[in-house]
């Protein structure tokens, strides 16, 4: 008997947490909707970038961590903070979310971050696995990691969605990927990096731009922040665009896509 290959080990767990979406359009967009917090969120904020999503043609979600709240009797927080409560949550959310499944717009559900994780503590409930079955979608759940292909045109993007992250600058480099997308720091920012590009093929390396995307939330200011006098945090999230005819990625927030949109800009 031979010792087994451990990369392959590694890489058969990886790969059980990929998602792939092809989309036969010149442009593309995609929205990663994470730090949801169903239940102390600004619900009517979140419901209009929902219809937004839906007024953009080939405009694509994924959905993050902290979609649920998830105040527990034995966690931080008190549920004075929320609006609703419980499995309110989880109905709430079902049906703000399932005109984006009806419309075939959600490609992917990941992991449950760190609120869904409470009750995972609590009672090995998974947050984000049960949403997805919840809204008729199990097939989308990615499980603990979430990884994708997404073809736009003539050209394919590589994507990883985290939650629990560090912040220590240049971390996940050994991803490699064209976009990642970094959730639960409720901070609504990104930086281009260059990287190299090998081209094994012909032998020659070019120079090429790569995304981390720091997700912003749709949570308001809570009674905690607004105790300890926060800084207050934008609220929102990016769509990011991805061209099919050349390699080309541009992040947009909300607001200043709907501002370019109303003054002429073609979706």
């Amino acid at each position: 008997m031979s010792i087994l290959d451990k990369e392959q080990i590694i890489t058969d767990t990886i790969n059980s947490h990929v998602f792939t979406k092809k989309v036969d359009s010149d442009k593309a967009y995609l929205v990663v909707l994470s730090d949801i917090h169903q239940g102390a969120n600004h619900r009517e904020y979140f419901k209009s970038i929902i219809d937004f999503i839906l007024s953009i043609p080939n405009c694509y979600v994924i959905i993050g961590g902290d979609s649920t709240d998830s105040i527990t009797k034995t966690s931080v927080g008190t549920s004075n903070d929320e609006w609703c409560i419980g499995d309110k949550q989880f109905y709430t959310l079902v049906e703000d979310l399932k005109p984006l499944v009806e419309n075939n717009r959600i490609i992917a559900i990941g992991e449950s971050g760190n609120h869904g994780d409470r009750l995972y503590d609590s009672a090995f409930i998974s947050a984000n696995k049960m949403l997805a079955c919840l809204l008729g979608v199990p097939n989308l759940y990615t499980g603990d990691m979430c990884l994708g292909f997404f073809n736009v045109g003539k050209v394919c993007y590589t994507i990883s969605v985290i939650h629990k992250n560090r912040k220590a600058k240049n971390y996940y480099e050994f991803a490699r990927v064209d976009v990642l997308y970094k959730e639960h720091w409720h901070d609504l920012s990104y930086e281009q990096k260059l990287v190299y590009e090998w081209n094994k093929y012909n032998k020659s390396i070019s120079v090429i731009p790569t995304f981390e995307i720091y997700n912003g939330s749709f949570l308001n200011l809570p009674a905690y922040a607004q105790k300890a006098n926060y800084r207050p945090q934008s609220i929102g999230c990016y769509f990011t665009l991805f061209d099919g005819k050349t390699r080309h990625i541009q992040p947009f927030i909300d607001k200043d896509l709907e501002y370019i949109i109303n003054n002429g800009y073609e979706v």
